[in-house]
């Protein structure tokens, strides 16, 4: 039809690009709820990670409150270097740009920590961050070796510890301590299981829904056997039943432990809880807020 003619050619030349723009032009105008469902926003996300790299910890908590159209992030960190002195950074920074699972998160405070083998540091630290981006709309907290750029855990030159703190943290739990608490084996406390990374990953799947997933490897004697308890039990009024697993470590004393499960909050409850024990005696916590 259009090829009766050169007029008529222009015509439908001028009608197509029309149409391609009022078309570009309602894909950005979908609401939220249809952008979700055509695969357009990205899934929130609620991550932490510790990795060894010469650094026990044993407590990183952080709590983020709303102040004066801020937040206000707070860390406690209990650590030790394992064999030498160690200068290392803590950073805390808000998120601006990016992918949710990948953002890009500039320090807008940092402090330096020495760290020895013979005693036991204990950190604090606040700050006031400006809120983050709302499509990233995360604050990232990171332990990292001085004058090394602060990276994501998936990156194999990320930090010892890096933690992705999404807006739940301070819209609905602003007083909650969110981190963990790892049992210290050099207290001579009788528990010599040495957890020596921990990975927690939380991703929202649907407007309730959290898929979260863990890992964790620790050295200890051999057949040294391991329970691991996880779910949205924090807090939880009505009795809420997690999910278990037992690891038995290998006669040279290494183990491992990896479990992905979607998970729904109990009573609307949605904090996500790990913990690990052995023997009945502690070993590890971990507390992560749903990301929205």
């Amino acid at each position: 039809m259009c090829a009766a003619s050169r007029g008529r050619q222009r015509l439908c030349s001028i009608v197509t690009h029309r149409l391609a723009l009022l078309a570009a032009t309602a894909a950005t105008l979908l609401t939220p709820a249809a952008a979700h469902a055509a695969g357009d926003v990205p899934r929130p996300h609620s991550d932490f990670t510790i990795r060894d790299q010469g650094v026990r910890i044993a407590r990183f908590d952080v709590y983020a409150q709303p102040r004066d159209g801020r937040i206000r992030v707070g860390v406690t960190m209990t650590a030790r270097a394992r064999s030498r002195d160690l200068t290392l950074v803590l950073r805390i920074g808000r998120c601006t740009r990016g992918r949710p699972t990948l953002p890009t998160c500039e320090p807008n405070a940092s402090r330096r920590v020495r760290l020895h083998p013979s005693k036991t540091s204990i950190v604090h630290m606040t700050a006031l961050v400006p809120r983050p981006f709302a499509r990233t709309n995360a604050i990232r907290i990171s332990l990292t070796p001085r004058g090394r750029i602060v990276r994501a855990h998936r990156d194999p030159f990320a930090g010892i510890v890096d933690m992705l703190l999404p807006a739940s943290a301070w819209t609905k739990f602003p007083a909650v301590a969110f981190g963990v608490r790892i049992a210290r084996p050099w207290e001579g406390d009788g528990l010599p299981v040495d957890v020596r990374a921990l990975t927690a990953l939380g991703t929202q799947v649907s407007a309730t829904a959290l898929r979260a997933s863990l890992q964790w490897h620790a050295t200890a004697p051999p057949a040294t056997p391991i329970t691991t308890v996880f779910g949205p039990c924090a807090m939880a009024i009505d009795p809420c039943v997690p999910f278990s697993g037992v690891t038995t470590l290998s006669p040279v004393g290494t183990g491992a432990f990896s479990v992905r499960r979607t998970l729904e909050p109990p009573n609307g409850t949605r904090i996500l809880e790990f913990k690990a024990a052995t023997a009945g005696n502690f070993l590890f916590g971990l507390r992560m807020p749903w990301p929205r």
